[in-house]
């Protein structure tokens, strides 16, 4: 497995994607998934977790 594919598997809760993203706001990363701009999973517990490198290339670093 290449490390990009590694990286595919790798997710973060919206707690921490705010904390990354140096937001105040955990909707505001709500509204990034809504709209598209990240990637994210919904798991069973009803949370969403994000790609971490969907997040990173939002943010534009590079992965």
């Amino acid at each position: 497995m290449s490390t990009t594919q590694a990286q595919d598997l790798v997710f973060v809760s919206v707690t921490e994607a705010t904390r990354l993203l140096g937001y105040k706001d955990r909707r505001t990363v709500y509204k990034l998934i809504h709209r598209g701009q990240v990637k994210a999973r919904k798991v069973n517990d009803g949370q969403y977790r994000i790609n971490l490198a969907s997040l990173k290339a939002f943010a534009g670093e590079e992965v």
